[in-house]
């Protein structure tokens, strides 16, 4: 399957918009500014401040109103009606806060109207025409998203002609499955092949609503990839919640696995991690090197230990740490879990796995790319089976690249997992934290584990 320059950069042109909102709305004020009192007036020290506000002001005002998700394959009027409902209560949350300060009347009126429908002109413009550029692009090949297709014969008949009737969509069908045709096993096996080898964005599952039970078994094996999955049921006669609902070339779809953090959070996480990693690594070099070589002194063998864990998307990486035991052979190729006084354990290793220095190689997993600062922590590939024996919703942590540090860890889920309870309460800190993340709650991971770095009694 082909890339292309458009769908590589995909990410970034939906990036782009909040930058082009902040352009229309400055732009519009500005003009009317200039049109009413004229770049020479020396009363302009209060619009000024407004110039510079509305840039920190619109992007996080718009996102509270969905206007930077993706809207492949939907209708254009429903993205329109929120711009301008967003850009009302916007003007009009200013408004509030001129009355209850007082300073009304530092601002023009005819200004103020002036801003407001100049920057709805803008705006409603800036996102047609994206949207027009955007449509042809698809139509001519460019820009596509990568479709799997798993049903009934009869209902992938009428999704493929949905799919074939909106080209501006810019979805492409590369492979489909009738669930008439092998049984459920054999489903999942393929679908998990296919989706580990080749580059699919989306599976659509086109089943009846009384299959439910089928689907989620499906949804659940597929929950280590990365890629979207969509139900498109027959919804005649059947009452569903529609908080997940979309309409996606003109079909009604149940949007039933997505990843928690994409656009703009992809972003502000991205951003966090290699700032952050970067600074850490800098800083701390000194005291790795002198590390490493305590770790050679005390006992043979390298300084840095790697093992294979699961990362994001549920592929193999290679995690580094510094090396806290002595060289020694895993017994049938299963890694077994430091306990409590194991022999296998260096001196200088047990400092380092009480006060966690032995995880400092880790951010250079991050400067990689492989691994974030905050986030579940990564488990050997070895236990996978084992924890979702016991807990099934386990794979759901592959939806974020595994972290340095976590929510469970923090709040004393740290060490070995001898009892299912552990194991599921660890679960639930990580899913806690994949629903609920934002920046502040990484910074207080972060600011909780440097002060508890140094008294990990769990840790051995």
């Amino acid at each position: 399957m082909r890339s292309g320059f458009l769908r590589q950069f995909d990410k970034q042109i939906t990036y782009a918009l909040p930058l082009v909102d902040v352009i229309s709305a400055v732009a519009a004020a500005l003009i009317a500014y200039w049109a009413y009192l004229g770049f020479d007036s020396e009363s302009g020290l209060q619009y000024r401040l407004m110039f510079l506000v509305m840039p920190l002001v619109v992007p996080a005002w718009f996102a509270r109103f969905g206007l930077y998700r993706p809207r492949r394959g939907e209708s254009v009027w429903p993205e329109l009606g929120r711009l301008l409902l967003a850009l009302c209560t916007l003007y009009g949350a200013f408004a509030l806060l001129a009355l209850f300060t007082k300073s009304g009347a530092s601002y023009s009126r005819v200004w103020v109207g002036s801003s407001f429908l100049l920057s709805v002109g803008f705006m409603l413009t800036s996102r047609l025409l994206v949207r027009s550029v955007l449509a042809w692009l698809r139509r001519t090949g460019r820009n596509r998203r990568y479709l799997v297709l798993v049903g009934t014969a009869s209902g992938m008949a009428s999704v493929k002609a949905g799919v074939e009737r909106s080209l501006e969509s810019g979805f492409e069908l590369v492979a489909e499955f009738d669930v008439d045709s092998m049984n459920e096993a054999e489903l999942a096996d393929s679908l998990n092949q296919l989706l580990s080898t080749a580059d699919v964005d989306q599976v659509w599952i086109a089943r009846p609503a009384q299959d439910f039970e089928k689907v989620r078994d499906l949804q659940r094996s597929l929950e280590t990839f990365s890629t979207q999955v969509y139900w498109v049921p027959d919804f005649i006669g059947v009452e569903l919640v529609q908080k997940s609902m979309r309409i996606v070339a003109g079909m009604p779809v149940l949007h039933m696995q997505k990843n928690p953090l994409v656009g703009h959070r992809a972003v502000a996480k991205a951003a966090e991690d290699r700032l952050l990693a970067l600074m850490l690594v800098l800083a701390l070099l000194p005291l790795g090197l002198l590390i490493a070589l305590a770790v050679k002194l005390d006992s043979p063998g390298p300084a840095i230990f790697k093992q294979v864990r699961h990362g994001w998307n549920g592929r193999s990486i290679k995690v580094y740490k510094f090396r806290t035991m002595v060289e020694h052979k895993e017994r049938d190729g299963v890694i077994e879990a430091a306990t409590r006084g194991d022999m296998r354990v260096t001196k200088v290793g047990r400092f380092l796995r009480n006060t966690s220095l032995d995880e400092l190689p880790q951010f250079l997993n991050v400067l990689q790319g492989r691994m974030s600062i905050v986030g579940p922590r990564p488990h050997p590939i070895s236990q996978r089976q084992q924890f979702e024996a016991v807990a099934p919703n386990w794979s759901y942590r592959y939806k974020v690249k595994p972290g340095v540090t976590g929510w469970a860890q923090v709040n004393g889920y740290r060490g070995e997992i001898d009892t299912d309870e552990k194991l599921k309460k660890r679960i639930e800190y990580d899913l806690y934290y994949i629903e609920h993340w934002s920046l502040w709650l990484d910074f207080k991971i972060i600011l909780k584990t440097a002060f508890r770095a140094w008294n990990q009694t769990n840790a051995y």
